[in-house]
């Protein structure tokens, strides 16, 4: 590999030592680690010195932005959502869910089978929203039939 020296004249390596700096100041600096760097005299060794800091620093930001795409996608996959309770209600879910009692016949009970087949949730789901929402469905749920069915789905893996 060539040196430094014989590819840029001073004034060219001043040039560029100052775009590098103007590049790593884009970064911010959160947390020392390590020593803290101490600067070269020398142009073409600060030079060096300040353009490995910000590759470094480029690959760090490439890297972490590759693990968010990851986590996404992985995210995406397997249908976990960030919104979601410990019983995996979604605020979707609880819209859907009302949307069922206006989406019916005037005068007519709203049935269990029809929520779960508008909105996807399972019985321990629809008694949380039930006593959320005050909206009850026909039959009303009972709380040891949901926590039944939820044990169920839970030994069965049908949860997932």
């Amino acid at each position: 590999m060539k040196d430094l020296r014989e590819v840029y004249n001073l004034e060219e390596i001043t040039q560029k030592l100052e775009e590098v700096k103007q590049e790593l100041s884009k970064f911010e600096q959160k947390r020392q680690h390590g020593r803290a760097g101490e600067s070269f005299d020398d142009p073409y060794k600060e030079y060096t010195r300040l353009l490995n800091n910000l590759r470094s620093r480029q690959a760090r930001a490439r890297r972490k932005e590759h693990f968010k795409r990851q986590d996404k996608a992985i995210n995406k996959v397997l249908n976990i959502h960030q919104d979601e309770d410990e019983y995996g209600i979604r605020p979707v879910d609880e819209r859907r869910y009302k949307a069922t009692f206006k989406s019916g016949y005037i005068g007519e009970p709203v049935y269990r089978t029809y929520i779960k087949r508008m909105t996807g949730l399972n019985l321990m789901q629809m008694y949380i929203l039930q006593e959320r929402t005050g909206l009850k469905p026909t039959p009303v749920i009972k709380e040891a039939e949901a926590k039944a069915d939820w044990k169920h789905r839970y030994e069965t893996g049908d949860i997932y």
